[in-house]
């Protein structure tokens, strides 16, 4: 495998609205440090130095973000593309493409995932690299370890391919954010896994289906193509994001394409969805609890307390998120976890409460 013909493509446009109030809208979940003294997207970038060159490096970033993108990482600003507006992953991939070329290999990544057993993870890079060489669009699939309905699920079929203790499927159908029954019957199925959210493929081929399932946009993606290194080339990109769908990729293309390869994740993956994923990967107390700064619980029990800097005291609470940041306090039952957007959505029309989204 050459890896000079390897582009990973880190797409830095999520707002992580599931983890407020740590992740805000001045600053999202990609630019925390939640695991350790390193953001999760120097842990990204960390991460893509052991798969390609430097400069072929790419990362995809909405407008407001871009000072935190510098603060964060140290990048040379030919390797930054920068969105008028976030738009989800699907504009944000094809603005990446139309910059590689024609026969380099995509490997695409979100900014604010947790990698670890990082050795198994290159190597299963390198596999799909392989399988992209072959025509295939290619996802990462995670077996499912517990009812998880707040990721998407992809039905795997026959085995296409195998490598040491590698196995790539054909991808079947997709399924985003099932209920937990649903959930139950896939997971004891043994027939689904999750969806990552990592891809690799062809950029020729991907741009070829983005031509034929979406034939208007495609036109003027082509036209800022052509305008790349021109005077025109930032109204062109203007006018390619007013007419770009707000869609995700797995929408976008992979529900339509038909040659898609499943690898399946041999490494410990999470995106670190909710505050949910705390209790994944840091050591819980006698009863149950995740304590992260300055708390001193009494009779309490399987709960997430998270805070900054100001002491807390639970006496008697169980089962609950509670988050004190330097501006706020949030209370949640755990079970609420996944809806933690609807009640932004109501802080939204809150007076009072929309300055603190």
């Amino acid at each position: 495998m050459n890896l000079s013909n390897i582009y990973p493509v880190v797409i830095a446009g999520g707002r992580g609205e599931r983890f407020w109030p740590k992740s805000r809208t001045s600053r999202p979940k990609q630019f925390l440090r939640i695991f350790g003294r390193t953001s999760l997207i120097q842990d990204t970038q960390r991460r893509i130095t052991h798969l390609a060159p430097v400069s072929n490096h790419r990362y995809v970033v909405p407008e407001v973000y871009l000072h935190l993108l510098f603060k964060e990482i140290r990048v040379h600003r030919s390797s930054v593309l920068v969105e008028p507006e976030g738009k989800n992953t699907f504009p944000a991939i094809c603005l990446a493409a139309v910059h590689l070329p024609n026969d380099g290999i995509m490997v695409v990544l979100p900014s604010d995932h947790l990698i670890r057993q990082e050795g198994n993870f290159y190597r299963a890079v390198k596999f799909a690299c392989e399988l992209a060489e072959k025509e295939y669009f290619v996802l990462f699939g995670i077996e499912p370890t517990r009812v998880e309905t707040g990721y998407g699920y992809i039905k795997i079929g026959e085995k296409i391919s195998e490598k040491e203790d590698l196995i790539a499927f054909t991808g079947l159908s997709f399924r985003e954010k099932p209920d937990y029954e649903t959930c139950q019957t896939y997971l004891a199925s043994k027939l689904y896994l999750w969806n990552s959210g990592i891809f690799c493929w062809r950029v020729e081929l991907f741009l070829k289906e983005v031509a034929n399932h979406y034939p208007d946009f495609f036109r003027y993606l082509s036209n800022y193509q052509k305008a790349i290194g021109t005077k025109n080339e930032k109204n062109e990109l203007k006018e390619l994001y007013k007419k770009a769908p707000a869609i995700s990729v797995d929408y976008a293309l992979m529900e339509k394409v038909t040659r898609i390869a499943v690898v399946k994740g041999n490494f410990l993956w999470d995106d670190v969805g909710n505050w949910l994923a705390l209790e994944r990967h840091f050591k819980k107390d006698h009863l149950g609890n995740v304590r992260i700064g300055p708390i001193i619980p009494l009779e309490s029990s399987n709960s997430i307390l998270y805070t900054e800097d100001t002491p807390i005291f639970p006496f008697g609470v169980s089962d609950l998120i509670v988050v004190k940041t330097k501006d706020l306090l949030f209370l949640c039952p755990k079970e609420k976890a996944e809806e933690i957007k609807r009640f932004l959505n109501f802080l939204a029309g809150n007076i009072k409460g929309k300055r603190f989204l």
